[in-house]
This record gives structure tokens, sequence and C-alpha cells, in this order.
């Protein structure tokens, strides 16, 4: 209308915008008292992406493997594909983050209680490495598992995508126990 008012500004007495800004300034506190959660905040759930892409995808392996076997390396190319994504956004998140470190919480548990992923500068680069690396392989195997390996495909392409996740989770992982539960992954 004329004054500029909208309808609900009129009805309840505050204008939607403020509560936008008063959100934000809500933000911003959070963001003074503690700089860790800016970066959780900030960062998402990269780390975890990280890990969960490969490990769900050996899962889906297994099931298309009982089901339908020409969906198995599709999948495992699309894991590593969407890993990679993961590790290349990680790593220009640290880059451009101003302490260099993502700390993830799992669960929102402070440790020593919970798991911490962390991604600094030199293990985002060993990530992304890691995953190029796999999806060339990957890309690589499919004569060789055709050939040698027809009926074990899908059992190699699980294997193969839990030694991943095991790999990304050493790299990223915050704390000594977690480091050797995801060595023996990574050993199956």
């Amino acid at each position: 209308d004329a004054d500029g008012d909208c309808c609900r500004c009129r009805d309840s007495g505050r204008c939607p915008s403020d509560y936008a800004k008063d959100l934000q300034s809500v933000r911003d506190d959070r963001r003074k008292e503690d700089p860790q959660t800016d970066q959780v905040m900030m960062s998402g759930h990269i780390p975890i992406l990280l890990i969960l892409c490969p490990f769900l995808a050996a899962i889906a392996v297994t099931l298309a493997g009982i089901f339908a076997r020409r969906l198995c390396l599709p999948l495992v190319l699309a894991a590593l594909v969407l890993s990679l994504a993961a590790a290349v956004a990680a790593l220009a998140e640290v880059v451009h983050s101003p302490s260099g470190k993502i700390h993830y919480r799992v669960g929102g548990w402070q440790p020593p209680y919970g798991i911490e992923l962390v991604v600094d500068p030199l293990n985002a680069v060993v990530l992304v490495l890691i995953v190029a690396v796999a999806l060339i392989a990957a890309l690589f195997t499919r004569y060789t598992v055709n050939k040698e390996l027809a009926e074990r495909g899908p059992h190699f392409y699980t294997l193969f995508l839990l030694l991943v996740t095991g790999l990304l989770g050493v790299t990223v992982t915050g704390d000594a126990f977690n480091l050797y539960v995801l060595l023996e992954i990574s050993s199956l």
C-alpha cells in the first residue's frame, strides 16, 4: 500500500524482513563465541560424505550383484565421482577457510566421546589424489573383471569400494582408535 507496509506487517506489527535480520545476528553471535562452530556450519557435511559415498555404494554394489550385475560398475563410478566432487569441495573449503581446517563432529558429539573428522590442506590434497587414482583404476578394471572375475565381479567392486572408504577415513580421522578401525576396513 501507500505506507510501504505489507498486510503481514499490519497484522503482526513486525515485518518478515526483521526476522531475517534477527536470525543473521544470532548466527553472527555464535561465530564470535565459538570459531569451531563457524567451521562446522560452513563446511556442511563434506567430510562425512567423503566416507559415506563409497561405503554406501559398496552395500549397493553387493545388492546389485545379486539382482543386476550390469549395474555394479556404474554404481562404483558414480560413487567415486561423488567422492571426487566432495574431495575437491573439501580442498576448496580448506583453502578459503580462515583457520585452514575443517572440523566435523559426527553426531554433534565433542571429542573424546565422539568421532571428529579433520580436513587440513595436506590431507585435502591426499583425499583428492586417493579418489582420483581410485576412479582411474576403476575405469580400467572393466575388461579384467569381466574376463577373469566374471561371477565374482560384484565382490571385487565391493572390496574395492571398502578399500577406498578405509583410505579416505584414515586420511580424515581425528583420533587413533578410528585410525585403527579404518585401517582394518581398508585391509579387508
